[in-house]
């Protein structure tokens, strides 16, 4: 019997090869097209979740994981090992974790089982899981293992450009003159994903200056990195993320890994079309993404005042 068991929810978007490749189980969430539950990644796909919210425009939602999906993954689990840590979404975000937490406590108060908050999404807690699996292979305790992922978990981020208001204005998050306004004139809006919740950081005109912005910010985030590793995530525009990814890794240490992946469904919902961002541990301040757009017209007045001169 193995010592300590990794789990985790659907909501880090990894694929199911990738975890069955890390020997992860997952409990999955659920995606709601009118009032029709799938499971995330089991009996849906990514892509025909964004077909219908995008093309099709269906009303599409999603909710967290029931208690019976933990009961479940908790039995499999501890038929093959002593203790379990599982590492879910965001607790301000989603029900994941209390449900988790509620489930463990009620059916398996006398097993080993330990709930983390990734206090993110998407793939900054995927990388919260890879780590859990590395540190499991290097033979770390169970109590060592729980205080990395815990610190790690302070400095988790997840930074999504969204292309659209649209889907923001959808799930209730803003009111319909900023959408209408927002779209209206082009705006771009940046979200922070981290341990006090969800926000939105930076907001900028026009596609081709936020892609840029986003691009240098990126840069400067490599820079601060806690685990050398970096996510260029997407929703449905795969070239946009490789784009992104290319110019990082064009421009970056080799000692970094930079992946790109699809967000999943159950995030992917609340940003819509040409999503794309990051997921990362490391330090991020929102100057970083609007500093460029102030250097940028620096620069230019420099030059302007140079050739007035």
């Amino acid at each position: 019997m193995k010592k300590i068991k990794i789990i985790t929810d659907s909501t880090c978007d990894l694929t199911i090869d990738e975890l069955n490749e890390l020997d992860v189980d997952f409990v999955p969430a659920y995606v709601i097209i009118e009032g029709k539950k799938f499971k995330q990644n089991v009996n849906i796909t990514n892509d025909e979740v964004y077909h219908q919210l995008i093309v099709e425009k269906k009303k599409i939602s999603s909710a967290a994981s029931s208690p019976g999906e933990f009961h479940k993954v908790y039995v499999r689990a501890l038929k093959e090992a002593e203790s379990i840590i599982l590492l879910t979404a965001h607790g301000k975000l989603s029900a994941m974790y209390n449900t988790a937490k509620m489930v463990a406590e009620k059916f398996f108060p006398k097993r080993d089982i330990t709930v983390v908050d990734t206090k993110t999404a998407s793939f900054a807690h995927a990388i919260l899981v890879q780590e859990a699996v590395q540190l499991v292979k290097l033979g770390k305790s169970k109590d060592e293992i729980v205080a990395r992922l815990r610190f790690l978990a302070e400095n988790t981020k997840a930074l999504p450009l969204l292309d659209t208001l649209e889907y923001l204005y959808r799930g209730g998050r803003i009111k319909l003159y900023q959408r209408l306004l927002g779209n209206l004139i082009g705006i771009k809006a940046l979200v922070l994903i981290d341990k006090k919740g969800s926000n939105m950081d930076a907001k900028i005109k026009g596609r081709k200056n936020a892609l840029i912005q986003l691009k240098m910010c990126g840069l400067q985030i490599l820079d601060h990195l806690i685990i050398k590793r970096l996510y260029v995530a997407y929703t449905n525009n795969k070239e946009l993320a490789i784009e992104v990814a290319d110019f990082l890794i064009e421009n970056s240490p080799d000692d970094i890994e930079i992946s790109i992946g699809q967000l999943g469904s159950v995030i992917g919902v609340h940003g819509g079309n040409d999503v794309v961002g990051f997921g990362f541990v490391g330090d991020y301040n929102v100057k970083m993404f609007t500093g460029v757009g102030e250097t940028a017209k620096d620069f230019i007045n420099e030059k302007l005042q140079i050739v007035r001169g």
